[in-house]
């Protein structure tokens, strides 16, 4: 595509033209943060690597598009109600896990949380990574972690959740992809072949919670932190409202 425009306006305006919706918002997202990159350099600070900005982009437009759809969802059916995380049949355990990203530091924060048919908290997982991912790629790596820690701990007969649709359709229908993403569930997948019995669903965010506030907790530790039949304090309460 090539755009000839004396401003920034009029290549905007041309760039309206030829660029999908989802495009356009993805162009806005890096337009945005080349410009605070600019804003930054001027007042001093460290100017960001290219990729840096790519990958807060990608941070900033999931969480864009996810808080579209809440407001789109909520907008056409009203105040229905929050989407409530449910317990597995008698027998099985639920893994539920989530990542969290600090775009700024390069970090990635883990989390898992193993529960039974009684509601019970089994084990939890906490874990952070230097690691510069896209969110794909970062909720592919969490479910890696999370199926070896279950695995560690003795839970083969798993049913796993996440509200990653990305990652579960992945894991729940292999295709070839050789993406780092696509290659951790790949070998996701290897792993679970040692299990007695596993399945995988994708949920909501309302009812992925604990596992998205695990993996928030683990991004302010500096190591891992792998709890058995213990309940983190940063989850009790909300542990506590999904056992009612």
């Amino acid at each position: 595509m090539t755009i000839s425009e004396p401003c920034f306006k009029g290549v905007w305006s041309q760039i309206r033209k030829r660029l999908s919706q989802a495009d356009m918002e993805e162009a806005g997202m890096i337009a945005r943060l080349l410009w605070t990159r600019r804003n930054d350099f001027v007042d001093g600070k460290e100017l960001r690597h290219p990729n840096s900005i790519i990958q807060k982009a990608a941070a900033d437009l999931m969480c864009f598009r996810e808080t579209q759809n809440k407001t789109s969802v909520e907008t056409n059916r009203g105040s229905r109600p929050h989407v409530k995380w449910k317990r597995p049949p008698e027998g099985k355990y639920k893994l539920n896990w989530d990542a969290a990203m600090d775009v700024s530091r390069g970090l990635v924060g883990m989390g898992a949380i193993i529960r039974d048919y009684n509601r019970e908290v089994l084990a939890t997982l906490r874990a952070r990574r230097k690691l510069t991912l896209s969110p794909f790629n970062a909720e592919a790596h969490a479910l890696m972690l999370a199926v070896l820690f279950s695995k560690e701990a003795g839970f083969l007969d798993l049913m796993l959740e996440a509200d990653s649709l990305h990652v579960v359709e992945k894991l729940e229908k292999p295709v070839e992809d050789w993406s780092i993403g696509g290659l951790i569930v790949k070998d996701t997948r290897n792993v679970l072949k040692s299990f007695v019995s596993w399945s995988v669903c994708h949920t909501k965010r309302d009812a992925n919670m604990v596992a998205h506030k695990l993996a928030k907790d683990a991004l302010l530790s500096d190591y891992d932190q792998y709890d058995l039949e213990e309940i983190p304090i940063c989850i009790k309460q909300l542990v506590a409202t999904e056992a009612l």
